[in-house]
């Protein structure tokens, strides 16, 4: 598998410390399969669960497909689309296979 169609997530968290905003990884994850909310979900929930975080999984189903979706559609603002095919190209996609792999 070329490394630029490797797909990973992360997991990052943000709080308050006092008077200071704190950051961290929770975790970072290769994705094996089609980027479905359930498959997101799943890897998100094990994520919270190695660091023993307990949710309720129907609000985190609605936040990975809103997070699908808001890639989705900003990778579609960088493309054109060629008005007599429909096909798309250009913009991330494009850039990307342009990049050297590591």
């Amino acid at each position: 598998m070329s490394t630029l169609s490797k797909s990973f997530i992360g997991v990052t968290v943000h709080f308050i410390e006092g008077t200071n905003i704190e950051s961290g990884v929770i975790g970072v994850t290769e994705l094996h399969e089609s980027h479905t909310a359930d498959y997101l979900v799943e890897v998100f929930i094990n994520h919270l669960l190695d660091w023993g975080i307990d949710q309720n999984q129907r609000h985190l189903s609605c936040l990975a497909h809103t997070i699908n979706l808001i890639i989705e559609k900003s990778i579609c603002k960088t493309q054109e689309e060629n008005p007599k095919t429909k096909v798309k190209t250009g913009g991330v996609p494009d850039l990307l296979n342009e990049v050297d792999p590591l």
